[in-house]
């Protein structure tokens, strides 16, 4: 009954065990102080600052050890013509060749955003294949990437499509195992940049970016996909224009009308992504070249919600 009186104390006791010598006794005043000199030490031992091991980031398997870069993603090889080998790129999985892994010192396989279950067996098959031919990272934008990913051992990215908003997310995903991670588009400056960082944390810098995902593709006509050459264009009430871009006849994604672009803006990030669409060669090179000076765009784009306070 003494040793339970913890009122004013975090502590209660569940379970008490004493064991005393027949004959002895011992009085309430010690009993009590016993007790305090036992709490105040929990105490102690539960506030004490633990040691922590710093380890450095693992920034280097993403962009060769600079803290900082930026990391090219396109949808096809040939966008990539006048970027030099040195770049860190990612590309859709399926546009991977031996060539390109020999060419450029950090390539990275894009899974696709959604992947049905009667296409698992050929991502697998991509993936082991790319595997063996010595692609080490891929960018996964849902669990299941993540978990095809895991099977062959590949380093894994969280794409924006993991939809990372608060450090929460950043150390469950951790812990299982992601390497990388390109916070949610949807964050604000501040936010990413306060992202803990277990693991290198990227913001993207410029893009024409998805709005929506389609299973059945707005502009598919009465005879269907027969005359569609994978890209067409809507219109809002506004008559502004966005862009449709079909994912192998599987799925369709709505483009953003504006690119964001926020490469005269300074992030405090570990990396920073172009994600080009269906810009040329050129427009690339212009665009790789603008964000790695920090100049300001000469074209129409949006910030985003970078610099948006919403509550």
């Amino acid at each position: 009954k003494q040793l339970s009186k913890t009122g004013g104390t975090p502590y209660y006791i569940k379970n008490t065990e004493v064991f005393v010598e027949e004959g002895l006794s011992y009085p309430l005043s010690c009993l009590n102080a016993l007790r305090r000199e036992a709490l105040e030490k929990l105490t102690l031992k539960r506030i004490a600052k633990k040691e922590h091991r710093i380890l450095p980031l693992k920034a280097e398997k993403i962009l060769n050890g600079r803290r900082g870069g930026t990391v090219i993603r396109v949808l096809t090889p040939d966008q990539l013509k006048f970027i030099q080998s040195d770049t860190a790129i990612i590309l859709p999985i399926k546009e991977i060749t031996q060539e390109l892994l020999e060419k450029f010192d950090v390539v990275i396989g894009e899974i696709p955003s959604l992947v049905f279950p009667f296409d698992e067996d050929e991502i697998r098959s991509q993936l082991n294949n790319l595997s063996e031919k010595g692609l080490k990272t891929v960018v996964a934008d849902n669990i299941s990437g993540i978990y095809l990913a895991k099977e062959f051992d590949l380093n894994i990215i969280a794409g924006w499509g993991m939809n990372v908003l608060n450090s929460q997310s950043v150390f469950a995903l951790n812990d299982i195992g992601i390497k990388g991670i390109i916070a949610s588009f949807e964050c604000s400056k501040k936010t990413v940049e306060e992202l803990s960082n277990p693991v290198p944390v990227g913001n993207i810098s410029y893009g024409y970016l998805p709005l929506m995902r389609f299973r059945t593709c707005p502009s598919q006509s009465k005879q269907g996909c027969k005359n569609c050459k994978g890209i067409s264009l809507i219109k809002d009430r506004k008559n502004v224009e966005f862009a449709l871009l079909c994912n192998d006849k599987k799925y369709t994604t709505l483009l953003n009308s504006l690119p964001l672009y926020v490469g005269d803006e300074k992030f405090n990030t570990d990396f920073n992504v172009l994600y080009f669409n269906l810009e040329t060669p050129e427009q690339v090179k212009r665009i790789f070249d603008m964000n790695k000076r920090g100049l300001s765009p000469d074209f129409p784009r949006t910030k985003g919600l970078y610099f948006k306070n919403l509550k």
